[in-house]
C-alpha cells in the first residue's frame, strides 16, 4: 500500500563502465565480476587476492533496485545489480580484489547515489552502504584486534590467557576526520579491557569483546562525556556505536527507525506524537494531517535505550507504547482512522 513504482532502468556512469546500462528485470541480478581475469570468481582463483563484498542494507519501507560498481582507474573490476528488499541486507560480491585504491558507486534506479575512492587494505573486510529516504551512505569497514597500532592509541588487558570473543563492538565514523574514542569492558568492577581508538573517516572499526562472564558493561568515552552500556550474553553478538563530532552514544543497530504519521480516515485529524526516554522527552511534534496524508520524520529513534511512544488525537484519543532498550525494526507507523489511533508494532 506505501510502496512506490521503481524505474526499471538506471544508468551507471563511472571511470571504465563506457556508459554501461544495467536493464532490470524483476527478482534476477546482473552481476560482471573481475573483467581482467576473464570473469573468474573467488573460488576460482583460490590463490588469488582475498574476497570483498560491499554489503547494502535497505534503511527504506520501499524495495531499492541498486547497483555497486568498482573500478581501478580506467578497469572496471566488478559491476552487479540487484534488488534489496525494504529493511533488508544483500551481499554484492565476494569478489576478489588485492590491496590498493578503487572507485566505488552505489546508485539506485531512482538515482539515489554515493561515489568515493576505496582505499582497501588487508585487514579491510568489504564497504557497508545504507539506502536511505534521501540518499545513499557509504561507509568503510575495518576489522581490528585490541591492540592494532596506528588505530589503537595504547591500552591495557586484565588477562594473562586470552579469554574468548564474547562478541563485536562496532565504532562508526561517518565524519570527513579521524575520531578518537575510549572504549572499556568490564566484568562487575573488574576493568577486562581498556583501549583507545581513532577511527578514521568514514569507517567502521569492529573490535572483539573478549570475556567468560555472562554480562559485561561497555563504557565508551570521547569530548569528556562517557556512555555505558549493560550487554549481556545472548543479547546479540554486536553492539553499535556512533562516534559523533562532540560524543559517542550507542545506537539500536545502523539501520534508523523512522517515524511515518499516517491518516487512513476520509476527513482530517491533529495527532500529537511524543517520544520519551529515561524520563525525558527526545521528541514531540503535532501533525495535521489531511484525508490519506502521509508524513515521514526520518531518524527520530537512533540512540539505544528505553522508549515510551505516547499518541494523542484532537478526538481525544490516546495510546502508549514502550519498547525497553531498542524499538523493533523501523519504521514505526502511527495510524489515526475512525476507530482510533494505533502504532504498527507491538511493545515488547
Amino acid at each position: 500500500m506505501y510502496r512506490r513504482t521503481l524505474l526499471s532502468v538506471l544508468s551507471v556512469a563511472v571511470a571504465g563502465c563506457g556508459g554501461r546500462r544495467e536493464k532490470r528485470e524483476t527478482g534476477t541480478r546482473t552481476r560482471t565480476s573481475n573483467p581482467t581475469t576473464g570473469g573468474r570468481t573467488a573460488s576460482e582463483t583460490p590463490e588469488g587476492p582475498p574476497s570483498r563484498a560491499v554489503r547494502v542494507s535497505n534503511d527504506t519501507t520501499d524495495a531499492a533496485y541498486v547497483s555497486v560498481v568498482v573500478a581501478d582507474g580506467g578497469t572496471t573490476r566488478f559491476i552487479e545489480s540487484a534488488e534489496v528488499p525494504p529493511g533488508e541486507t544483500r551481499s554484492f560480491g565476494e569478489f576478489p580484489l588485492e590491496a590498493g585504491t578503487y572507485d566505488v558507486v552505489v546508485e539506485t534506479a531512482d538515482g539515489r547515489r554515493q561515489s568515493q575512492t576505496w582505499a582497501v587494505t588487508d585487514d579491510d573486510t568489504g564497504l557497508a552502504a545504507r539506502v536511505e529516504p534521501d540518499g545513499v551512505t557509504v561507509v568503510q569497514q575495518v576489522y581490528c584486534e585490541l591492540d592494532c597500532p596506528p588505530v589503537s592509541r595504547g591500552g591495557r588487558t586484565a588477562w594473562s590467557e586470552r579469554p574468548p570473543a564474547r562478541g563485536t563492538v562496532e565504532l562508526r565514523n561517518e565524519g570527513s576526520a579521524a575520531r578518537t574514542v575510549g572504549v572499556r569492558l568490564l566484568d562487575g568492577d573488574e576493568t577486562l579491557a581498556e583501549y583507545e581508538y581513532a577511527v578514521p573517516a568514514n569507517t567502521t572499526l569492529a573490535i572483539p569483546a573478549y570475556g567468560r562472564g555472562s554480562g559485561y558493561r561497555v563504557v565508551v568515552e570521547r569530548g569528556g562525556e562517557s556512555a555505558s552500556f549493560d550487554w549481556g550474553v545472548g543479547g546479540g553478538d554486536r553492539l553499535y556505536v556512533d562516534v559523533t563530532e562532540t560524543d559517542a552514544r550507542f545506537r539500536c543497530g545502523w539501520r534508523n527507525r523512522d517515524l511515518r504519521v499516517v491518516n487512513e480516515d476520509e476527513t482530517a485529524h491533529r495527532l500529537t506524537v511524543s517520544v520519551l526516554t529515561d524520563g525525558d522527552t527526545l521528541f514531540e511534534e503535532t501533525y495535521d494531517l489531511g484525508p490519506g496524508e502521509t508524513v515521514l520524520d526520518p531518524k527520530v529513534v537512533e540512540n539505544a535505550g528505553s522508549y515510551e511512544f505516547r499518541i494523542r488525537s484532537e478526538r481525544g484519543d490516546e495510546a502508549s507504547y514502550v519498547w525497553e532498550v531498542c524499538p523493533p525494526r523501523g519504521p514505526v507507523w502511527v495510524v489515526v482512522d475512525e476507530a482510533g489511533v494505533q502504532v504498527s508494532v507491538r511493545a515488547t
